[in-house]
């Protein structure tokens, strides 16, 4: 008899009956496992919801070596991140994303973890584990998960106190980097109604990206840590309780820190060919009238290959012009230690009540909170160019209620949510941004020794919605769908800066004022957001048979405004409107080969109206509205030709439009002078992290050996060309890379134990994970790791 023991269960079937599980049950041993989403907010099988979604059991993302929240990208079409650190992280799905580092804003790809919205880019990343599954909706869903779901949702089910008997597991990991891990869970009934389940897990690593002198020999040293590493922990407990027969209350916590983690480690990239940059007449002028050169030297003067005693070559928008990498991707010249000190926490009560009419009532209220400190070496050379920190104390209250009910050709739902948010943050940027602040003021910039500007400001932020979604059963085939929402966004920012160089005497309070500010220009709205609009979904499903289903949608997404705090912001510019996204899109989700294989596509067409682009305009972080546009679509092929294969593969295809972006305009330079570029808007570029294909791939092959189930297993993605800013400047380019990974495993017979060995990036890749365009000050990238291996061991019961 042959067993099979594949991706995503703990089952064995034999080859006779393998077709028939399939067939009856929906499910495999493999890829073709069932997952039920509730992509809808009501459990369905993933075949049946006519949404574009990608879904991961738990056991499916052991498989894949998931251990972090971030590291789904590979194997979701259409799904890139961008993120330099573990304090931001910013999902970019069909194209769409907020790539602003400022700490108060909220990203279009909205991020749950059981069912609650986590409002901060910097509460995102974190350690992965006990995964119940893991969701990804693409396209806008502002109906049913609100206003910041333009892009889509990307969700995190845990597992829960939901089983009777004592069951759970223990994982250690040793890997490359000297990474260590260890992982468990425990859970089971505490008596007949009241079940428990708690799980932790600590990682510990150090960077793979090695300090270094620079130059050789030159006594300037780097500051002596490897950077991008971790060395946190994390747990969580669940309780569950029977109130009585019909309802059921949930209670969890969730609490993780970060301690001591370095930061920092970009590559500064290099200049380039100074003969092809764009030299403006203020260079020109200050070579004539100040330092007395001959007019011919502007360029050699200004632009050279030197990133400690030159500018960056630039073109006519002040971006730089240099495409390509570092030679030293995985080193770093910082002469800055940073570090990052992190400890968020989450509590989540959520109470399902089956009512005596049939219908069900769903409370969910959750509270979190976040204490971050963040301090780097900014531009990666022992020079100050920019050295960075953030402090920021974050919260949130958040509360739903969902009312559903059924008949025999209708399914419908209403609901209310509540969301009150306030971040408190401090932002200190030494270096030469500052040296235009200093200029300003009167003060000779070279002569100050390590100034800054010190930023301070508030955000308070209420937001309130009522929504419904109803499904309408026109026949036995088709079925119409309609969702509506409205939602009220406000809020209120308080922002000052001061000028500061300790050494000096120096401390000038209220260089910026935003209330001052907007009083001394006669009143505006520039601290205060006041928003309400409405999103939309129009879906007809149309079931060609019990296999394949067909759909087309009409959405409308929402994103409210908010402000861009930073050094050198003015009136005019803290403030960027909200944007909307009408989104078109078809799709079919169907079965073939008598259920061992399934195909799953959507094509759409994204029409943007006030997309929030982020571009750093006069050294400053700033976020300023376009338009755009995007076309593309979506494959994924999962296959199962036998018992011993699985095969996923999954390919994305995009071409969009952005116009209407802001450039750096006008640039301060750190030797006291101010430089207008002559382009000031751009269009027809490109969105970030939109490459024009994508593909992924998985393919798995297990056999029967010593008693248990060995597997040997191939996953990967490519992307094609790609920009990661929407300024599409020169040191922004990723050119086209893949990345493949493979691991070795044994399980035994009875599920139990199971050892892996595997090794990521096993070509050694290098590729871009970030990018920043400074114009003249040069273009700083973060790279992601290179080739790492690791074993782990894994005991279930």
């Amino acid at each position: 008899m042959n067993k099979v023991k594949s991706m995503g269960t703990a089952k064995y079937f034999t080859y006779a009956t393998l077709a028939a599980a399939i067939s009856a049950a929906n499910v495999s041993a493999a890829v073709l496992e069932e997952i039920v989403v509730t992509a809808q907010k009501r459990e369905q099988s993933l075949q049946d919801v006519g949404i574009s979604v990608s879904a991961f059991s738990g056991d499916q993302m052991k498989d894949l070596g998931v251990t972090n929240t971030v590291e789904i990208t590979e194997q979701v079409p259409g799904l890139q991140l961008n993120t330099w650190s573990p304090t931001i992280t910013i999902f970019n799905l069909r194209g769409v994303s907020q790539n602003n580092f400022t700490d108060n804003l909220e990203a279009p790809v909205a991020v749950y973890i059981d069912d609650s919205y986590v409002a901060s880019m910097n509460m995102i990343s974190g350690q992965l584990f006990d995964v119940e599954r893991v969701e990804v909706l693409r396209g806008p869903q502002g109906t049913l998960f609100g206003r910041n779901a333009t892009g889509g949702v990307i969700h995190f089910l845990t597992k829960g106190a939901d089983e009777e008997e004592l069951n759970g597991y223990i994982e250690a990991t040793v890997a490359d980097y000297d990474k260590m891990s260890i992982e468990g869970a425990v859970g089971g009934a505490l008596s007949d109604n009241v079940r428990a389940r708690v799980a932790a897990r600590w990682e510990q690593s150090d960077g793979y990206i090695e300090a270094a002198a620079f130059p050789e020999g030159n006594p300037r040293a780097s500051s002596g840590e490897d950077l991008g590493g971790s060395d946190g922990y994390a747990f969580r407990g669940a309780l569950q309780i029977d109130l009585n027969d019909k309802a059921t209350l949930e209670l969890m916590y969730k609490y993780t820190e970060d301690e001591d983690v370095p930061t920092g480690g970009y590559s500064f990239l290099p200049y380039g060919d100074n003969t092809e940059a764009y030299i403006p007449p203020e260079f020109q002028d200050f070579v004539t009238n100040v330092i007395s050169a001959p007019a011919e030297a502007t360029g050699d003067i200004f632009f050279c290959p030197s990133q400690l005693d030159c500018f960056a070559p630039v073109n006519e928008a002040g971006l730089t012009i240099f495409e390509g990498d570092s030679p030293t991707p995985h080193k770093h010249f910082s002469d800055y230690e940073g570090f990052f000190n992190r400890e968020t926490q989450n509590f989540t009560a959520r109470l399902d009540w089956e009512l005596d009419n049939g219908m069900e009532l769903v409370s969910i209220t959750n509270y979190a909170d976040m204490d971050k400190f963040y301090t780097e070496d900014g531009d990666g050379i022992p020079v100050s160019i920019i050295e960075f920190t953030t402090i920021a104390d974050f919260e949130q209250l958040s509360q739903e209620i969902r009312l559903s009910g059924s008949t025999d050709s209708t399914r419908w739902q209403v609901g209310a949510f509540w969301l009150d948010m306030e971040t408190n943050a401090d932002v200190i940027t030494r270096g030469a941004p500052v040296s235009g602040v200093a200029a300003g003021l009167g003060f000779d910039p070279a002569a100050l020794t390590n100034p800054s500007v010190v930023q301070d400001y508030t955000l308070e932020s209420s937001n309130w919605s009522v929504f419904g979604q109803a499904e309408f059963d026109l026949n036995d085939s088709l079925t119409l769908i309609a969702g509506l929402r409205w939602s009220q966004d406000d809020k209120d920012m308080r922002f000052q800066t001061g000028f500061v160089s300790e050494t000096d005497g120096i401390n000038v309070p209220g260089l910026f004022d935003l209330q001052s500010a907007i009083a001394e220009a006669g009143g505006g709205d520039q601290d205060n957001v006041d928003y309400g609009d409405y999103a939309a979904r129009l879906q007809l499903d149309w079931r060609l048979n019990d296999g394949t289903l067909v759909f087309a949608s009409f959405n409308r997404g929402i994103k409210g405004g908010n402000f861009a705090p930073s050094a050198n912001v003015g009136v005019s510019n803290i403030k960027h409107d909200e944007e909307v996204l009408n989104s078109y899109e078809i799709g079919i989700k169907t079965e073939m080969m008598d259920g061992l294989a399934r195909l799953n596509a959507t094509a759409f067409y994204y029409d943007y109206e006030d997309y929030q682009a982020f571009t750093f305009s006069d050294a400053t972080p700033s976020v300023a509205n376009a338009d755009a546009t995007n076309v593309g679509a979506e494959f994924e092929l999962f296959l199962t030709p036998n018992e011993h294969w699985d095969i996923m593969l999954g390919l994305s295809y995009m071409d969009s439009e952005v116009d209407g972006v802001q450039t750096p305009q006008q640039q301060v330079t750190p030797v006291g002078f101010e430089v207008d570029w002559p382009v000031d808007i751009l269009d027809g570029v490109e969105l970030p992290n939109a490459p024009a294909y994508s593909l992924n791939y998985l393919f798995r092959y297990n056999w029967d050996m010593l008693g248990g189930n060995a597997a040997v297993q191939i996953d990967g993605t490519y992307y094609d060309d790609q920009y990661l800013e929407v300024t599409n400047g020169g040191g922004a380019l990723q050119e086209a890379y893949g990345v493949t990974n493979a691991n070795v495993s044994w399980t035994s017979e009875d599920d139990t134990w199971q050892l892996k060995a595997w090794v990521k990036n096993l070509g050694d890749e290098e590729y871009k994970l970030y990018n920043l365009d400074l114009g003249i000050l040069g273009s700083t990238a973060f790279y992601a790791p290179p080739r790492w291996y690791g074993v782990t061991a894994n005991y279930k019961f």
